[in-house]
């Protein structure tokens, strides 16, 4: 049986106003499909007579668009579920799941209040706020738990209960000094070795295991300035309690019959279980000080490599927001998780190739100096760091970065040449919505690509799941996930599809180095 569904609707009124010019707008130039036409239009531009009919959970009349926000309607409350109209009839569309990813994104991107724990919005400042030093305050999902703090699979003591939620994970030893909170960036060894590199050879063999400098399935994304990008995992409170309760981050711990709550059996906070994947880039000075970016002081932690005799280096590194993956837990259709993405607009051009560089991880002016042909067959046949091939879109250039024979962290590469395969259609009318209201905000500068959902034909699941949309690629996140057909890229990457192998569709626990077998079994 189900439990209670949400039916609390936000309301989002008003009519929304564009600031040309207002604090470090960035606006992309991006390809918008309709089922008739392919026109061109900028982000932020309003659905023609949205602002006519009184919305209806966030959405306009007919439910297909949202509605225009106010910058004042924004929430720091992270909705638990999409919104239920209650209207006979009402299957759910991907403006309601778009709706409830931009209204997720605005809420756990709040100021964090880190004088009443971790994973607190600070309700007396507004989304965007900065400090003294004109950089963002840190945000709630930036304060939530990282993996590292959680799983310490050679410790055999680590012990954890619910009340070190708000306890800050040490340093990593070799450091300098960092404010408490200060967020880490780690490459490690794994040791010990023999167990490592089991669980990591099985877990690459199926697909499973990203870390901090590898792309799940793959390996490292560089950037136009040769820089790896780097990721993170963090867990919400409800995540973490469970973890905890039921022993999960002990390493040899179970998790075959682990159902993680969604907002209705997540009876502390009625929240569910969330999860949250950040890619992040070093930034250069213009970068930094042209504040178009959410960005960090963070410590970078690359282990002592000792097969290869390489030091355990750690420094403070500027750094910025270039991927966002939200995974959430909710109750509708029985329950599933839904998936939302976003990225930053100076990632790459958008699908029709329009759009004002420089890009982080494109060359505009890059082109092949081989076929389409050999591009396909170099994806084909793996890694290739081949100069000819480096204009080839989305191709693996290097291997993953671990202990031999994976390649070591500090060898210097070349650039990654990404695209965008998915057109941003815009449909739901929820990128120009929700990027008005935040004008003047680093959040300007970040779309939504697209969000994920198992469609059963509503509440109760009437109808065989569709996952919808079939593909879902952030180019930060998932950029080798594509294949040629003839000369033509395609993604083929798609969370529910990833996920699917996981524990109840989540990899958190590959970061305790869970028994081999287990991974293995995982198609």
């Amino acid at each position: 049986m189900r439990g209670k569904f949400w039916r609390t609707c936000w309301s989002l009124t008003g009519a929304v106003a564009l600031l040309a010019g207002a604090g470090c707008a960035k606006v992309e130039t991006r390809e918008v499909e309709t089922p008739t036409t392919t026109t061109t239009s900028v982000v932020g531009a309003v659905p023609q007579g949205a602002a006519s009919q009184p919305p209806i959970c966030g959405l306009t009349h007919d439910l297909n668009q949202c509605a225009p926000v106010q910058k004042s309607a924004l929430s720091s409350t992270v909705p638990p579920d999409i919104c239920d109209p209650h209207l006979q009839g009402w299957v759910p569309n991907q403006a309601g799941f778009d709706q409830l990813s931009w209204a997720s994104l605005v809420a756990l991107s709040w100021p964090a209040d880190l004088t009443k724990g971790r994973g607190v919005a600070d309700k007396t400042k507004t989304i965007g706020a900065t400090g003294a030093d004109g950089n963002p305050l840190p945000v709630v999902w930036d304060t939530y738990k990282q993996d590292y703090e959680i799983f310490r699979p050679n410790d055999p003591g680590w012990t954890l209960t619910d009340a070190d939620w708000n306890k800050w994970g040490p340093a990593p030893p070799g450091c300098p000094s960092a404010p408490a909170g200060t967020p880490v960036l780690r490459m490690t060894a794994k040791a010990p070795p023999a167990l490592a590199r089991a669980v990591t050879q099985a877990a690459k063999a199926n697909g499973l295991l990203g870390d901090d400098v590898n792309e799940a399935f793959t390996g490292p994304l560089v950037d136009q300035a040769g820089h790896l990008v780097r990721y993170q995992i963090h867990v919400n409170q409800t995540e973490f309690d469970q973890i905890v309760d039921g022993n999960y981050y002990k390493p040899g711990t179970s998790t075959k019959d682990l159902i993680f709550y969604d907002n209705t059996t997540d009876k502390k906070f009625g929240i569910g279980v969330t999860e949250v994947k950040a890619a992040w880039k070093v930034l250069s000075e213009p970068e930094w000080s042209g504040h178009t970016y959410y960005q960090r002081q963070v410590l970078v932690y690359d282990e002592a490599d000792p097969q290869r005799h390489t030091p355990t280096v750690c420094k403070l590194q500027k750094m910025g927001l270039v991927g966002l993956h939200i995974a959430h837990k909710t109750s509708f259709s029985d329950p599933d998780w839904v998936w939302a993405t976003f990225e930053h607009v100076a990632n790459v051009p958008p699908v029709n190739g329009a759009g004002k560089g420089p890009f982080s991880f494109n060359n505009p002016a890059c082109q092949p100096a081989v076929t389409s042909a050999q591009c396909a067959a170099a994806a084909k046949a793996g890694p290739n760091p081949d100069p000819r091939f480096q204009c080839c879109p989305n191709l693996q250039r290097y291997k993953a970065i671990g202990p031999p024979p994976d390649d070591p962290y500090n060898m210097p590469r070349g650039p990654s040449q990404a695209t965008r395969l998915d057109p941003l259609t815009g449909a739901s009318g929820c990128d120009a919505a929700y990027l008005a209201a935040l004008q003047g905000t680093v959040w300007q500068n970040y779309f939504l690509v697209n969000t994920q959902w198992l469609n059963k034909g509503g509440e109760g699941g009437r109808q065989k799941p569709v996952v919808t949309p079939a593909t879902l690629r952030n180019t930060t996140l998932e950029t080798y996930l594509a294949q040629w057909n003839g000369n033509q890229q395609v993604s083929t990457s798609s969370c529910i599809g990833c996920h699917s192998g996981g524990v109840d569709f989540s990899y958190i626990f590959p970061s305790a180095t869970v028994n081999a077998a287990r991974l293995a079994k995982h198609p």
